[in-house]
């Protein structure tokens, strides 16, 4: 396999800081007392003994890693984290991270042993530089509450991610249509984290909504130490076209070789072929006018606040076909990628 992808989620032990006191005691190093049992992703906003506790909060949790392999890279991936992160592993910090719906990561591979100790500290604390601003949930300054509800916690998933140095990071794709067919222009976004030039072969292939093979290639590259840009370009004929009735998805499918062909990395998504214009005061999807309904979504449930399931996700998104919704505004945030 190119990379592996082991979860995190589940069980973590929880303890609120009101005191500021975790990072002196050594909660980075040791499991303190007085730890409760929570799931993750999860908020403490929805616990009822911690339902108005703003401030500084910390999760703790332990997990085994036999050892690292020569040319191995553990990163720890967090999906998102409700509000300013600290982040420990076995008493020493990994890093920091600001903002509550994006996600972020770190390279652990220094620093793994056969058992290790995670430390998370978050902060919730509004000030006049975070969002939501000194304005958010706060009773006891009248004029001084909105409803923004700053819901604290590790709010997505966790997750160890084992590759080679060598990383396909992301990708960015761009399909202009023509006619009956489309070109599509996938520009992948690759690191390597090793010291030296590395030979590789990238290996794409795009599946059309019926699951076939849609088109597919093959590229020989010398990848230098650092980030660099890969783009590849293919053409698709008899295009199916993504509409609000017909959501036809291709996937692009890739994978990083080495020379001799073994697995790298890999990376997957989903894209749409569609037309967007205005035109006369009037928005034309695949060159027919459309009408556009909808609705604001917060990502908030009553029962899992920010960090809503794909089951909750799913819910509201089916009620809003029901009511001919074609078009929801995300709010102001990144929402979660379900």
């Amino acid at each position: 396999r190119a990379s592996t992808r082991v979860d995190l989620n589940g069980a973590w032990m929880f303890k609120t800081d009101p005191s500021n006191q975790g990072e002196s005691e050594g909660w980075a190093k040791q499991l303190p007392e007085g730890t409760d049992s929570v799931r993750v992703p999860g908020t403490w906003s929805v616990i009822r003994k911690y339902y108005d506790y703003v401030g500084k909060a910390w999760y703790f949790r332990t997990f085994t890693f036999p050892r690292v392999v020569a040319n191995q890279r553990v990163e720890l991936h967090f999906g998102a984290t409700f509000y300013k992160s600290r982040v420990w592993l076995n008493g020493n910090e990994l890093g920091s991270h600001e903002g509550g719906y994006t996600a972020y990561f770190f390279d652990l591979t220094p620093f793994l042993q056969p058992v290790n100790y995670l430390a998370v500290e978050l902060d919730t604390q509004p000030s006049m530089e975070t969002i939501p601003g000194w304005s958010g949930r706060d009773s006891t300054k009248p004029g001084r509450w909105y409803d923004w509800w700053p819901d604290g916690g590790i709010v997505r998933e966790v997750w160890l991610k084992i590759s080679s140095p060598q990383v396909l990071r992301w990708q960015q794709i761009v399909s202009t249509v023509s006619g009956s067919g489309a070109s599509i222009t996938d520009q992948f976004h690759i690191e390597n984290y090793g010291a030296r030039t590395t030979a590789a072969e990238l290996r794409v292939r795009v599946r059309g909504p019926d699951g076939e093979e849609a088109a597919s290639s093959t590229q020989a590259l010398s990848l230098p130490a650092g980030p660099s840009v890969v783009s590849v370009k293919f053409q698709l004929d008899a295009v199916k076209l993504w509409s609000f009735e017909h959501p036809n998805l291709y996937r692009v499918e890739a994978i990083l070789t080495d020379r001799r062909g073994d697995a790298l990395d890999s990376l997957s998504d989903n894209f749409g072929v569609r037309t967007v214009e205005i035109r006369d005061r009037q928005l034309y999807l695949n060159g027919q006018a459309v009408r556009l309904t909808g609705i604001d979504r917060h990502e908030d449930s009553p029962w899992e606040g920010l960090a809503e399931s794909e089951g909750t996700i799913l819910h509201d998104y089916e009620d809003l076909k029901k009511m001919q919704v074609t078009l929801t505004r995300p709010v102001h945030y990144p929402q979660n990628p379900k």
